[in-house]
């Protein structure tokens, strides 16, 4: 196995296209506003992930809509619900299913990796190993 050499980026000297800041007033000034810059747009994107995650998760929790109505009775007796109570969550589950049981192999391990079936390493052994024992002998003799 080889060891991956790290990308860098190359400074003006090097023939690219960033400047190193120096060490005075002025270098370390622009490397705080570089810092300040970077930690901003880091908030910005955990932002809009979370907002695209809380999107997501309200988009799941929505009734499934009206054209879905042929699969939403079976949806609803699989769960045990209401039928008008089947969500869009609900509609993915039991497509995952339908799909794993048509032969689609990725839904089916979709479906036991989420279950918490996946397979794992563990191995369990119980072994019996008889240990010779010399006779016990009473004091009295």
């Amino acid at each position: 196995m080889t060891a991956r050499k790290k990308k860098t980026q190359l400074t003006k000297a090097e023939g690219g296209n960033l400047t190193p800041f120096d060490n005075t007033p002025e270098g370390r000034q622009r490397a705080r506003e570089a810092a300040s810059k970077g930690t901003v747009k880091g908030v910005t994107e955990r932002t809009r992930r979370r907002t695209m995650r809380e999107g997501l998760l309200q988009l799941l929790a929505c009734p499934l809509p009206d054209d879905w109505s042929d699969q939403r009775e079976f949806i609803a007796i699989a769960r045990g619900i209401p039928e008008e109570e089947v969500t869009v969550q609900d509609a993915l589950e039991w497509q995952a299913v339908i799909r794993g049981l048509s032969g689609d192999n990725s839904s089916f391990l979709t479906i036991r990796d989420t279950v918490g079936d996946a397979p794992t390493c563990n191995v369990n052994m119980n072994a019996t190993i008889p240990v010779p024992l010399a006779p016990i002998k009473d004091s009295d003799d």
